[in-house]
């Protein structure tokens, strides 16, 4: 696993120490020359240009992102290539810091539904009473309120990293969260973005349809196993309070046959993102062979072929099974 890259002073050549906080200018110790490090100046000026107070640190050692690259490509689909991890090379570690905003919000909502309530009526049929059974639908209302902080990217471009790996897990995220004066960013060639999506928008956009959403949940949730129908929600109201962050993650960048394939990971270390990554075209075709035979089979003979296609699978997963293990722990 690669680790993030030292910096040299380009008077002396000897390593350098980064400071916390040294906003990208590093006096070497050695030779007095003054080092420029051009990632944390932008990092730096963007912070203090939109009046960022906060950020998630980058936090995971190398052997935390080398179990989650290992464990991503082992288990993310059953065609991978059978020499992956004999092949694979990890080419760089790359740090990203992206700015976002975290709303604190207050949010309830009426909604309004039917309960169904089962009856029963008695009736004759000739000498023989029988039972008939109907739904007795009621108009119900009620309320639910949640209180949820939801991370946004304010960049357009890492809407969907940011959404997977720090709004999703949001409770761990917000436990993360470090004064800007206290965040400190263990790479000088961390690659810091700007805002181009405005407070508003970002809310309107993203926020607003999350919060609906989790209150529509709720909703469901609060009716239990009640039988309903016709669920309407009647309209958020939503309270709220905003401060601007710094959103930091990694991208792990591998090669495999001359191809580059990445994989965004969280602060941690421990979310990922999927994306594209090698496959066998071969096993992948037998695959989709496999899916649609297993469609065409009737519903009675279905067990024996999931059996036997299960015992096939781990058949042709040994080889593969033994090199991760090997790679996680030997």
């Amino acid at each position: 696993m690669a680790v993030a890259k030292t910096f040299m002073c380009g008077g002396c050549g000897n390593p350098l120490q980064i400071p916390k906080n040294s906003r990208g200018h590093v006096k070497c110790p050695d030779c007095g020359n003054d080092c420029v490090l051009e990632g944390l100046i932008q990092n730096a000026e963007i912070a203090q240009k939109e009046n960022i107070n906060c950020g998630i640190p980058l936090s995971a050692s190398p052997q935390i992102l080398h179990s989650t690259l290992v464990w991503y490509l082992s288990k993310t689909h059953s065609y991978m290539p059978l020499d992956l991890f004999d092949k694979v090379e990890v080419v760089r570690e790359e740090h990203y810091c992206i700015p976002g905003y975290i709303f604190e919000c207050e949010a309830d909502e009426q909604y309004s539904c039917q309960i169904g309530i089962e009856k029963q009526q008695a009736y004759g049929v000739g000498d023989t009473e029988k039972i008939r059974y109907h739904t007795e639908w009621n108009p119900y209302n009620s309320r639910v309120s949640l209180t949820e902080s939801v991370f946004v990217s304010g960049n357009k471009e890492f809407t969907e990293q940011v959404n997977a790996l720090v709004r999703n897990q949001s409770k761990k995220r917000h436990s993360e969260l470090m004064d800007i004066e206290e965040l400190e960013i263990p790479a000088f060639d961390v690659k810091t973005y700007s805002f181009n999506l405005p407070e508003t928008a970002a809310f309107n956009e993203h926020v607003k349809p999350y919060i609906e959403e989790l209150l529509k949940e709720k909703a469901q949730k609060s009716l239990g196993s009640q039988t309903y129908r016709n669920l309407s929600m009647d309209g958020s109201k939503i309270s709220k309070t905003m401060k601007r962050a710094f959103f930091n993650m990694y991208r792990l960048v591998y090669k495999f046959d001359d191809t580059e394939y990445y994989l965004w990971c969280s602060s941690d270390g421990n979310y990922y993102l999927p994306c594209e990554m090698p496959a066998d075209e071969g096993r992948l075709n037998k695959h989709q062979e496999l899916q649609a035979i297993l469609a065409a089979v009737p519903t009675n003979e279905a067990p024996f072929l999931i059996v036997a296609t299960v015992i096939l699978a781990l058949l042709a997963f040994t080889g593969p099974v033994v090199k991760i293990f090997e790679l996680l722990f030997g």
